[in-house]
């Protein structure tokens, strides 16, 4: 995947056909420099000022968005954890924020099976933290620990 200042994000293929462009997700607001992929490759993200769409890498459906209506646009930085089930960003607003990731297609049908009446309490991707930078800096890079 790669992102750069074109408003596009840009899958390629890697290995034998190295090189050779996938797809094309357009309408990106570039502030996000540093887009995670999620660990098993198959998530991406495409930034677009107050709202971070996560894609499904091939067909490029929606699969889910977080949204930073009252904490700034996000800028910087959006990371998965090693789970894939947490995202770190920075918004302009001088704020990280740690993130619940939507479930995926999948997950939701399991969890539409299993938990019947607390379905949609179960599905919420949104803020579970968020840190203060005390200065004025801009956020390019964060990671998660292993564990």
């Amino acid at each position: 995947m790669s992102a750069g200042r074109d408003n596009v994000v840009k899958v390629w293929k890697l290995g034998a056909d190295a090189g050779s462009l996938v797809r094309i997700h357009t309408g990106r607001t570039c502030e996000v420099a540093q887009l995670g992929v999620s660990p098993d490759g198959r998530r991406i993200m495409l930034d677009m000022g107050e709202e971070l769409r996560i894609l499904d890498r091939d067909s490029g459906n929606w699969l889910g968005s977080l949204n930073s209506r009252r904490h700034g646009r996000f800028q910087g930085l959006a990371e998965f954890s090693p789970s894939g089930r947490l995202l770190l960003t920075a918004s302009t607003n001088q704020r990280l924020q740690l993130w619940r990731v939507p479930p995926t297609p999948e997950e939701t049908q399991l969890l539409r099976r299993g938990n019947g009446q607390n379905f949609h309490r179960n599905l919420a991707g949104g803020e579970i933290r968020h840190f203060i930078i005390p200065s004025a800096s801009i956020v390019h890079a964060g990671v998660f620990a292993p564990d």
